[in-house]
């Protein structure tokens, strides 16, 4: 927007609230520099035109407010995710085997068992106990035999479980920075069963735990240039001669397992890459604030769905009745007087009629089934990935080894490393996120919600309902 007032390109501002074009006192010099410089002719809200003339004062007590704002709410979500904390209820997305309560009062959301896979996964677990199976016999099990998909709507891949295996939350506790907080959850196996797998997994691959932490990417990144895997190197050590300090580096290149091609990438120190991780988090994160603006929104704009839900409905109702009648119809010919010698609907003609007309009318009946649940589903799936996107970069950086992996294979379709940078291609519905994130960003007036929004107000606002609304693609 300043690019476009000098460039002289716009030349007056409207907005719902003067406080919504500034949130830090950096970007309220800047608007109050424009407009006394006259770059601006004029800020219009709907109580007051704010002029180049005016007193100075006034509009820096406007955007004074819009500051503490910003402040108060930063502070009012930490010490809300820190009294969940306290209460005992992770202030993260569930893992697989739990549900994030939604529909309580905020603040009092509990995590609870999913009815639909909780049970198969504690039996996963019991399985698992016994030493008898490998992972990937388990992930067969899981996918094959019980049927069961993870809440991305995916397999069950072998590293899916092994982050599940190494989850503190399924013996009752989940992790705050350094720390272990008891959950208030269900367990779903106990810390001697927990303690136990450990003991088994590692007597399998024959290395301690703790050297998980040594290659927490292993397997994520791939080169791109050849496609290989990109590995870790071991620790490097510099000893500081001005303290006597010795520091620890950690440096990740291509495998260079193809024979085919010359591959000539070279090493990238995990800081860096991390960096890079975490702005790309950075384009996915939302502020919890713009969450229930984002979804009233979507449901407002579903209205036009509704519409065209209630259309198809009475067509497809329609005829479902008359293919309903059509059978009844076929039947009291089939039985009727003048039909016994078959010389009107033969045994093979009622037959095929008959079936022909059972799978139209039980196609109509499922599209019924399906039109009824299309506005929740979306509405769930979108809100799930709302909630998803909240407090990205702090539950990856505070986060456990797992907790990075399950973020970034929740996030990325694809992540290559080539010339030392990084490239996230993210699934479908976070590649929308990204285009909603940087709608926010760029109009964060528009998050109160306002009855007499204008006409482009009202079509950006229809472009991020466009977005949310694709769920999980």
């Amino acid at each position: 927007m300043t690019k476009l007032i000098n460039e002289g390109k716009v030349d007056n501002l409207f907005c719902w609230k003067l406080d919504r074009l500034a949130r830090n006192p950096i970007e309220a010099g800047i608007v109050t520099h424009l407009l006394q410089t006259r770059k601006i002719s004029s800020i219009v809200t709907p109580n007051k035109t704010f002029y180049p003339e005016d007193n100075a004062i006034l509009t820096a007590v406007e955007f004074g407010m819009a500051n503490q704002y910003s402040r108060d709410l930063r502070g009012n979500v930490l010490r809300g995710l820190k009294s969940k904390r306290e209460k005992g209820w992770m202030p993260n997305y569930a893992p697989n085997g739990y549900l994030n309560e939604r529909y309580n009062e905020k603040g009092l959301n509990r995590i609870l068992e999913d009815p639909k896979r909780f049970k198969p996964i504690q039996k996963l677990w019991k399985l698992a106990l016994t030493g008898n199976y490998s992972i990937a016999d388990l992930a067969d099990i899981i996918n094959n035999e019980y049927k069961v998909k993870t809440k991305g709507g995916k397999e069950f891949s072998k590293s899916t479980l092994h982050r599940m295996f190494n989850n503190p939350f399924y013996y009752g506790y989940f992790k705050n920075k350094d720390t272990y907080v008891k959950g208030k959850h269900k367990p779903m196996v106990t810390k001697k069963e927990f303690d136990e797998l450990q003991s088994i997994f590692n007597a399998h691959n024959g290395r301690p735990q703790d050297s998980k932490a040594e290659n927490k990417y292993n397997g994520l990144i791939k080169c791109g240039e050849c496609g290989y895997t990109v590995i870790p190197e071991p620790l490097k050590y510099k000893k500081i001669k001005s303290t006597g300090e010795t520091k620890s580096y950690k440096y990740w290149h291509c495998s260079h397992k193809s024979k085919a091609i010359d591959c000539k990438q070279k090493s990238i120190n995990e800081s860096e890459l991390e960096n890079q991780m975490n702005e790309f988090l950075s384009s996915l994160e939302i502020d919890e604030a713009y969450i229930e603006w984002g979804m009233k929104f979507v449901e407002h704009h579903l209205d036009e769905d509704i519409k065209e839900r209630k259309n198809l409905q009475r067509k497809y109702k329609k005829l479902l009745t008359e293919t309903t009648d059509e059978l009844d119809s076929l039947v009291k010919l089939m039985i009727s007087k003048g039909n016994k010698d078959h010389s009107l609907l033969t045994e093979q003609e009622f037959e095929k009629q008959k079936l022909d007309l059972s799978y139209k009318r039980d196609e109509i009946t499922q599209q019924l089934k399906d039109l009824n649940k299309r506005q929740d589903h979306i509405i769930n799936e979108v809100r799930t990935n709302l909630e998803f996107c909240t407090n990205l970069i702090n539950r990856f950086n505070d986060g456990s080894i797992d907790d990075k992996r399950e973020i970034l294979l929740n996030l990325g379709r694809t992540v290559d490393l080539r010339d030392k940078i990084l490239s996230i291609k993210p699934e479908i519905p976070f590649k929308s996120m990204q285009k909603v994130k940087k709608f926010t960003t760029t109009y964060p007036k528009w998050v109160e919600l306002n009855p007499s929004l204008d006409n482009n107000q009202n079509e950006a606002l229809a472009t991020v309902s466009r977005l949310w609304r694709r769920g999980r693609g």
